[in-house]
């Protein structure tokens, strides 16, 4: 069966698999709205992250009622049958800001660093490579099947949009988000709104991540 392109229902080879490039500005819009949303995110506390009750590795998990008072959304008002997770934490990692973007933009070096979330994963559409040979506005389609490391708990597959952002003096952040053209009767099953992580240089070869 030869594979067919799902904006134009030609081949893949026309160079929109996603159909995202017909509307390239309006999806760098929504990058930079969700990739502030996450900065708002890693700066707020309580009551938008609260100390977690159970055995969970992380500390805080997501206030849900808080969040969507803080972040409307017309998403939000569709998933009102689905459950929400969210989570922060925060470490320091022996690797350079950079090091550690292109691992999260490079599929293959991804998947296997966080293999124990992410069962498989494969990169659709390269939307940006970065401006000026960094990877300040990067920005790709990528399709990934998450897990739990219990037979309890199903795999989620969801396609997203990642986005790289510079913000000079040794930040970075990476964010992913789930516009809605991007295959819709996908997105009724999982949904990533805006996440990732911001990176922040240290004096000593490390890096915050949170």
């Amino acid at each position: 069966m030869k594979a067919s392109c799902p904006a134009c229902g030609g081949s893949t080879a026309c160079g929109d698999p996603t159909g995202l490039r017909k509307d390239e500005q309006r999806i760098l819009e929504l990058a930079n709205v969700d990739m502030e949303e996450l900065i708002r995110m890693t700066q707020i506390r309580e009551p938008l992250w609260l100390p977690s009750l159970n055995n969970s590795s992380f500390s805080v998990v997501l206030n849900e009622e808080e969040y969507l008072r803080k972040f409307p959304s017309d998403f939000a008002l569709r998933t009102t049958a689905q459950k929400s997770e969210g989570s922060l934490a925060v470490a320091a990692v022996r690797m350079s800001p950079i090091k550690l973007a292109e691992i999260l933009l490079d599929v293959d070096q991804w998947s296997t660093v966080f293999a124990c979330i992410v069962a498989r994963a494969t990169m659709v559409e390269i939307l940006s490579t970065g401006v000026g040979g960094t990877r300040n506005g990067a920005m790709q389609v990528m399709n990934a099947e998450f897990q739990v490391l219990s037979p309890a708990v199903r795999t989620r597959e969801s396609p997203f949009v990642r986005y790289c952002k510079d913000y000079g003096g040794g930040i970075l952040a990476v964010v992913d988000f789930s516009p809605d053209s991007l295959h819709p009767s996908a997105l009724g099953r999982c949904r990533r709104r805006p996440s990732g992580c911001l990176i922040k240089e240290m004096s000593n070869g490390y890096s915050e991540v949170k």
